[in-house]
């Protein structure tokens, strides 16, 4: 059962709904732009950890091609082959 309130108008309903409305698109908004900070953080921290595991791995291939010149230069003759080949078939 609805109560009805001689002091509170239609108008002021609607009102107050509109307020309420405004600070809920507020509220909305702040939320998406923390989880977008969030997401920021994470991206950045993922690209970091990329950089850092690219870096060690070029250093670790530049220590085994120091090590082993002719290994290397019979691979990368092999790799070039097989690349040709594939090309060639295609």
């Amino acid at each position: 059962m609805t109560t009805v309130n001689p002091g509170k108008t239609l108008q002021d309903d609607i009102t107050q709904l509109r307020e309420d409305l405004a600070q809920l698109r507020q509220d909305v908004s702040s939320l998406a732009g923390d989880l977008l900070g969030v997401a920021r953080e994470g991206v950045s921290d993922a690209v970091d950890g990329a950089k850092k595991r690219g870096a060690e791995i070029t250093d670790s291939l530049e220590e085994q091609i120091l090590e082993h010149p002719l290994a290397s230069v019979g691979i990368a003759f092999g790799v070039g082959l097989l690349v040709g080949a594939v090309i060639r078939r295609s």
